[in-house]
């Protein structure tokens, strides 16, 4: 599902642990109670260009995140938690590969989470 909501998104950007890419970074907020729900944002800010090269960026992460979330959302579910996530471009002259290695390397490190890791001991 996609993030939505003010409240979300300051809590994201107070609460949340960031990894960082070279294209794209990641901000992550696990919480105790599952009925939170699994929860992605994809956030291009106007540094990265006009609305169209947004747009655009968004489309390649949403893209890679949908062909690559699978083995993630399984290991979120199995550890029994809530999850809230944005994925941040850093950069808009980017291809597709490069943000989809980015997003599966982000993906890997937020996985290797205690918080994850642990839980299915």
């Amino acid at each position: 599902m996609i993030l939505r909501g003010k409240n979300n998104f300051v809590r994201i950007f107070s609460e949340a642990r960031p990894v960082y890419g070279k294209h794209v970074d990641m901000r992550y907020i696990f919480f105790d109670n599952p009925a939170e729900g699994f929860k992605m944002a994809f956030i291009a800010g106007k540094k990265t260009g006009k609305a169209a090269r947004r747009n655009h960026i968004k489309r390649l992460m949403r893209e890679a995140y949908r062909l690559n979330r699978h083995t993630f959302e399984h290991a979120v579910a199995e550890s029994g938690v809530g999850f809230h996530g944005a994925l941040i471009a850093r950069r808009s002259d980017t291809s597709y590969k490069a943000v989809e290695q980015d997003i599966i390397k982000l993906l890997d490190r937020v996985a290797k989470d205690p918080k994850i890791a642990g839980a299915g001991q």
